[in-house]
């Protein structure tokens, strides 16, 4: 019978498809016949029909027809192959195995090739006691055939096994450029690009030889004008009896577009991977935390190669000091957001590096894939700090600038993790313009720079020191819970600058110091509590200088005279 192959790609409605479900589907009797009569494929309906086997009938002549109208039926047939008629109809009576007889109106469809030889034929018997309905539907399904070869909107055909087109579809027409005669005139292999005909006459001669049955391959053709198509090719064959292949069935999708945006994304991830491959940045991706991938980039950045990175969960390598910042970005991360963010990293060698970053959440990427691009920037985070530090800090003294007193302590004001509260205890060095006048203001910022060493070596690493200008200076205690503590530690301050200072060019030289001090009350600002600071300070001063005095809110200012330690815990 006729093989018919599956491996037409993505056509429903194909010609094979067509016949495999007119046969296995058809209410009617179908036969599929070579040229010599002989059946190729029969229809399941034959059983009901007609009580035959559709096994007994395949490799046969059938003989269905009552004898009475044979001669009737081979003069109709004759008549059709003289005239090479591509259709015929005739109502004739068929035998069923149990003697009787059925009406039945019988269609053929007669495939003929170029030469006008016979390339075999489909024969529809349909009941006619049905009525006009059923020769109507008779007809439609004798019509399905054309219709699965001209209705699809890709290109189809029948080709010889010469090589010569029997029958093309319109779609094929508008692939090649070509009206349907122009096209059936052509030879396929003129039509192929030559780079792709070698594979394809392989591919055909396999089918040819018996090797397969069907194959498809994507190749260039070319149209009328010269332009390149490509095509998604899906050939199948029928066979005689013998094996030999009467016909190539044929089915051609223009996948050019297809192709074009294949190639040109391809070009674009080359593009894209030339890039990150030589670029300066450090690209990773990660997977829940985890990097799966970086640019090789990260060795010369932050040491090692891209395999030691594989694996690594970044929030190990993170400074402790940044992982808060890093929950953030990831919150951030989750709402869809990019983030770009400073933070230190740990690098191959165990240093910590500060790296400056731009995370994204690719859209169609699942919900824990992050990409990063990243640099080390240890060398700018110095130079800024420097200039803040430049900016920030008296270039005399080492201790801050006013401004940066304002911007500290309201920051200590604003933020009491410390507990407690702050105070500020502000100094004024007395009678410092005669040290000035007398020693030379060279000296005098010698002794001045002393004085503030010495107050920076009383306080805690988190407490700070300010200069606001000339000889006044302002200390910030941080975590104090009574003003006695900060009045002690202001003391302390008070005996260490009383020490005798040795200053080259003046050999010895005494300064003193008056202190202020004030304990923040609730929601006090910057200005006020410096004012209150100032005021005890005035006190200090009025009092005979070299003196603590110590602003309670309850009684407005006190002194403090007697010496005393440092409470426990300072």
């Amino acid at each position: 019978m006729i093989e018919i192959v599956t491996g037409m790609g993505t056509a429903g409605g194909d010609l094979d498809g067509a016949l495999r479900q007119m046969l296995e589907h058809t209410p009617d009797v179908m036969f599929l016949l070579r040229p010599d009569g002989v059946c190729q494929g029969v229809s399941p309906s034959i059983r009901s029909r007609l009580g035959y086997e559709p096994a007994a009938i395949l490799g046969t002549r059938p003989q269905v027809i009552s004898a009475v109208d044979r001669d009737r039926a081979a003069q109709a047939l004759g008549d059709a192959l003289r005239g090479k008629l591509p259709h015929l109809t005739v109502d004739l009576r068929v035998d069923r195995t149990d003697g009787s007889a059925l009406e039945m109106t019988a269609g053929a469809d007669l495939w003929w090739d170029d030469d006008g030889d016979l390339v075999g034929w489909v024969v529809t018997l349909r009941d006619r006691r049905g009525g006009a309905a059923d020769r109507e539907r008779l007809g439609t399904s004798e019509q399905r055939f054309r219709h699965a070869m001209q209705a699809p909107p890709i290109g189809m055909c029948v080709v010889a096994a010469d090589g010569t087109f029997l029958t093309v579809n319109p779609a094929l027409c508008d692939l090649f450029g070509l009206d349907e005669g122009a096209l059936l005139a052509s030879d396929w292999r003129e039509l192929t690009h030559p780079d792709d005909l070698d594979t394809d006459l392989s591919l055909m001669q396999e089918v040819l030889a018996g090797e397969r049955d069907s194959y498809r391959l994507l190749k260039r053709y070319l149209r009328s004008n010269g332009a390149v198509v490509w095509g998604d090719l899906s050939v199948s064959c029928a066979r005689d009896a013998d094996g030999a292949v009467v016909q190539f069935v044929c089915q051609v999708a223009d996948v050019t577009a297809q192709r074009r945006a294949e190639e040109s994304l391809a070009r674009s991830e080359e593009r894209y991977r030339s890039l990150v491959q030589h670029m300066g940045d450090v690209v990773i991706v990660l997977d829940d935390g985890v990097i799966s991938w970086a640019s090789p980039s990260i060795g010369w950045q932050l040491g090692g190669t891209t395999d030691d990175w594989v694996g690594v969960d970044v929030a190990q390598r993170v400074h402790p000091d940044d992982r808060d910042q890093v929950a953030v970005i990831r919150q951030r991360l989750a709402t869809g957001e990019s983030v770009r963010a400073t933070v230190r990293l740990r690098d191959h060698d165990g240093d910590y590096r500060w790296v400056e970053g731009v995370a994204t959440h690719p859209a169609d990427e699942g919900d824990g894939q992050r990409v990063f691009s990243l640099r080390v920037v240890d060398e700018t985070v110095a130079r800024e700090n420097a200039l803040r530090r430049i900016a920030g800090e008296d270039s005399l003294t080492g201790l801050s600038t006013r401004r940066e007193l304002h911007d500290r302590l309201h920051r200590v004001l604003t933020d009491q993790r410390h507990g407690g509260r702050p105070a500020v205890l502000f100094c004024d060095l007395d009678n410092f313009k005669e040290i000035n006048d007398q020693h030379g203001h060279g000296v005098g910022d010698v002794a001045l720079a002393g004085v503030s060493d010495r107050i920076r070596q009383e306080i805690r690493t988190n407490d700070f020191a300010a200069r606001l200008g000339g000889d006044e200076l302002v200390v910030v205690l941080q975590g104090v819970h009574r003003v006695t503590e900060a009045a002690e530690v202001a003391e302390d301050i008070r005996r260490a600058v009383a020490r005798p200072l040795d200053v080259p060019g003046a050999s010895i030289v005494e300064v003193t110091v008056s202190i202020g001090v004030a304990l923040a009350d609730d929601d006090e600002d910057v200005d006020t509590l410096l004012a209150r600071a100032d005021k005890a300070l005035y006190q200090a001063k009025s009092r005979g200088r070299n003196q603590v005095a110590v602003a309670l809110p309850e009684t407005g200012v006190g002194d403090l005279r007697a010496p005393h330690t440092r409470s426990e815990g300072r």
